[in-house]
């Protein structure tokens, strides 16, 4: 039986890999950031000066990379996802059996075949959620795995906290989102409280020093004058504001209406002066602007988790039906006093919509919320009963998903560019 299980599991992963290779390929067009993170990590490693560094470097180099190997950016960029979103749904069949058994783990994967999300809601602009979204899951997995077995803590908190740090290069959001998870450690009880305390120490202590690392490599190379963390304080800022414009547009019926609405980064920063005076005087700070003004910050936050209701409905985040078997998955959860799983799964929701507040909503930037959303349907299918409805409703929701992976893979194929 056994035997059985493993052969579907690596028929499946196959499966997976090939629908990757096929989608990215069939879309055949290199997303439009790429193009810029390629260049600013070709710039940066060729110059023997300081560089503007834009937008967060890490992604830039594995691109960089991987095209001394391919030479071709358009092939580097489909490695890259086909790589990562294989690895993302490696690793969610890894969680799911841990937090609920075999069989769930086995209809994740087939839930996630053709999931919209992690598939034709990708191809535009960059791979960077996409990489980011491996990292975090694998964070994840090491933290149920550390917390249910009664293993030495040095590492899993090694292997977490350079998971934590990979992720954090790739997309700094992904700090915020492990740092909140890595509490769930608190909550189960396989290990002993002092294990649990060194293992936040240790992950803390490498992932601090991670960050530190990189911001002086930024201050080291940047031209900028406000130079960050991880990139340009300008970036940061601007994708911060950039809400302004998304809100007058909405208020002109014009949201979405590329050429008539305004979408400029001039015109974002020109809106918010009102609110939180010139970009220079908050020293291009987001937290300076929303000290300056709580009041509108608090309307941006509003008007992004608005935005966020809106896309959680749109069939690119998530199928409609994919709800009603997370509602069956929630519901025999609390019948089964499952209340550690629910709350990982409602922290790995929750935790990732809120860098969002700091910067706007889109489809793609919630693809972490997706993941739960899924695990718990995969475990909702199993409560079906006898295998026969079990297979009939998994074949069903595959089939539901593959009509509409189809029909936005034909539409991007279409396309003559993903930017617009």
């Amino acid at each position: 039986m056994q035997l059985t299980y493993n052969k579907k599991i690596f028929s499946l992963l196959f499966l997976t890999l090939v629908i990757r290779i096929l989608t990215v390929f069939i879309i055949g067009k290199t997303p439009c950031m790429d193009i810029t993170y390629f260049a600013q990590a070709d710039r940066i490693l060729h110059s023997a000066g300081k560089v503007d560094i834009y937008i967060t470097p890490s992604y830039g180099f594995i691109l960089y990379f991987l095209n001394i190997i391919f030479h071709s950016l358009y092939i580097s960029s489909a490695v890259v996802y086909i790589l990562f979103s294989f690895g993302a749904a490696l690793m969610s069949w890894l969680i799911a059996r841990d937090l609920f058994d075999e069989r769930s783990g086995l209809l994740t994967l087939l839930l996630l075949l053709f999931f919209p999300n992690l598939t034709v809601a990708v191809a535009g602009y960059s791979h960077t959620v996409v990489v980011s979204s491996f990292f975090i899951l694998l964070g994840v997995y090491i933290l149920l795995r550390f917390s249910s077995s009664g293993k030495n803590y040095f590492y899993p908190a090694l292997f977490f906290s350079l998971t934590t740090v990979a992720g954090t290069y790739i997309r700094p959001e992904c700090v915020l989102i492990l740092g909140g998870l890595s509490l769930f450690i608190f909550l189960r009880n396989s290990q002993a409280l002092k294990q649990k305390i060194y293992f936040m120490s240790l992950s803390l202590l490498i992932i601090i020093s991670g960050i530190f690392l990189h911001a002086e490599l930024i201050k080291y190379k940047s031209a900028s004058q406000y130079p960050s963390a991880f990139s340009d304080s300008k970036y940061v800022y601007i994708t911060y504001v950039c809400t302004f414009s998304d809100i007058k547009n909405a208020s002109l019926g014009q949201i979405g209406a590329k050429g008539s609405a305004e979408f400029s980064d001039s015109v974002s920063l020109k809106l918010s002066e009102d609110a939180f005076g010139s970009p220079e005087s908050n020293h291009w700070s987001i937290f300076r602007a929303i000290k300056k003004n709580p009041k509108v910050a608090l309307t941006h936050a509003l008007w992004v988790a608005k935005q966020c209701l809106f896309d959680v409905g749109h069939p690119l985040f998530c199928p409609f039906y994919i709800y009603f078997l997370a509602g069956v998955g929630i519901f025999f959860l609390i019948k089964q006093r499952s209340t550690k799983a629910l709350i990982l799964l409602y922290g790995i929701f929750f935790i990732s919509l809120v860098p969002l507040a700091f910067a706007h909503a889109e489809i793609r930037y919630l693809m972490n919320c997706v993941f739960p959303i899924v695990f718990l349907a995969a475990f909702g299918i199993t409560q079906f009963g006898s295998t026969k409805k079990v297979n009939a409703v998994s074949l069903i929701i595959v089939a539901a998903n593959f009509i509409i992976y189809l029909i936005y893979l034909i539409n991007n194929m279409r396309l003559d560019s993903l930017c617009g």
